[in-house]
C-alpha cells in the first residue's frame, strides 16, 4: 500500500473514530483484527512462535487474542486526538516512583516495551505534566511523519533513535525520556537471556544511565478486560498505567561489563511483564538467536 494512502486512511480513521460510539469502534477493531489474523500468515506464525518460546501452552488461541488486543489498542490510538481532554478519567495509574525519580534533579529514563497501548500512555503522561521525550524509530514511506502527527498533538517531543545529539539535549533539559527497551532497532544491542533463550536488547537505556548517572524507571500501560466502553457500569477502567520502582544497580567500574549486566536487569523486568500478560506483547519479529525472520 502506498505511503500516501496509509496516511490518508489513518487521518480518515481519526475523524471517523472521533464521532463514533465506543461500542462501534470496538466492533470495527474486532473485525479488522480478525481479517489481519486470517490474512497475515507470516506475522501470525511469528507471533505463535514467540508465544511458544515464552512458554505458552496454547499459542494458536493466544495469538488470536493478541491480534484482538492490538486491534483495540490501534483503534484507541487513532481516536487519541479526540481524547486529549478526557484521557485521565479513562485510566487508573500509579506514577509515584516516576515522580520520586524526578526529584533527583536529573533526566529520567522511563523504560517500557511494545506492551499494551504504549502510544496512548504518552498522552496520559503529558496530560499529567511530565516533560516527555520519546525515542522513536524513523519509519519508511513517511509513516514516521504520520505517527508524529498524533504524537505532536499530545505535545510529545519525538527523537529518532539515530539522532543522539537531540537525546543529549533532552538529558540536559532534565526530561523524562522514554525508551522501548525490548527491541534493538539497529541490531547492535546486547545479547541477553530472555525466557531462557537469547535475544538482542537495545543498549541505549543502560548506556545513558551509566554514562550520565541517570535513574531508570520501568513502566507499562496495560489493557484491562475490555468493556464496551472505556469504563463499564462497575467503574472498571480500560487501561492501567504503572511506574515501578527505580532499578537499583551498583556499577562495578567496568563499563562494558556493567552495560551487559544492567541490560540483563532491564530484560528480566520486561520478561516479568510478558509472562503475566503474553497477549499484550506486540512484537511480530522472530528475533531469537536461533531463529530467522
Amino acid at each position: 500500500m502506498p505511503g500516501w494512502l496509509k496516511r490518508f486512511l489513518m487521518r480518515l480513521a481519526t475523524i471517523f473514530g472521533a464521532f463514533s460510539p465506543p461500542w462501534f469502534v470496538k466492533t470495527l477493531a474486532f473485525f479488522f483484527s480478525l481479517i489481519a489474523f486470517l490474512c497475515l500468515r507470516g506475522q501470525r506464525n511469528r507471533v505463535k512462535r514467540n508465544l511458544s518460546y515464552i512458554g505458552n501452552s496454547n499459542p494458536k488461541r493466544q495469538s488470536f487474542q493478541l491480534f484482538q488486543n492490538l486491534g483495540l489498542c490501534i483503534a484507541h490510538f487513532l481516536q487519541s486526538p479526540s481524547l486529549v481532554d478526557k484521557i485521565i478519567p479513562y485510566c487508573e495509574f500509579n506514577l509515584t516512583p516516576l515522580r520520586k525519580a524526578q526529584k533527583k534533579g536529573k533526566a529520567v529514563l522511563l523504560i517500557t516495551a511494545h506492551f499494551g497501548n504504549w502510544e496512548l500512555a504518552g498522552l496520559l503522561l503529558k496530560r499529567l505534566g511530565f516533560p516527555l521525550s520519546v525515542i522513536a524509530e524513523p519509519l519508511k514511506d513517511k509513516l514516521f511523519e504520520t505517527y508524529n502527527y498524533y504524537r505532536h498533538r499530545f505535545g510529545l517531543e519525538v527523537i529518532p533513535y539515530d539522532q543522539p545529539k537531540k537525546l543529549l539535549s533532552a538529558i540536559k533539559r532534565k526530561r523524562v525520556i522514554v525508551f522501548l527497551a525490548d527491541r534493538s532497532l539497529s541490531g547492535k544491542g546486547v545479547e541477553v537471556s530472555f525466557f531462557g533463550k537469547r535475544r538482542i536488547f537495545p543498549k541505549g537505556p543502560a548506556f545513558f544511565s551509566l554514562r550520565y548517572g541517570l535513574p531508570i524507571v520501568p513502566g507499562y500501560i496495560l489493557l484491562t478486560t475490555p468493556p464496551l466502553f472505556f469504563r463499564d457500569k462497575k467503574g472498571r477502567y480500560l487501561y492501567r498505567i504503572v511506574a515501578e520502582e527505580e532499578i537499583s544497580f551498583l556499577p562495578s567500574g567496568d563499563f562494558e561489563n556493567d552495560l551487559v549486566r544492567l541490560t540483563e536487569r532491564i530484560a528480566k523486568k520486561i520478561e516479568e511483564w510478558v509472562r503475566r500478560e503474553p497477549t499484550q506483547w506486540f512484537v511480530f519479529e522472530a528475533e531469537w538467536r536461533d531463529e530467522t525472520n
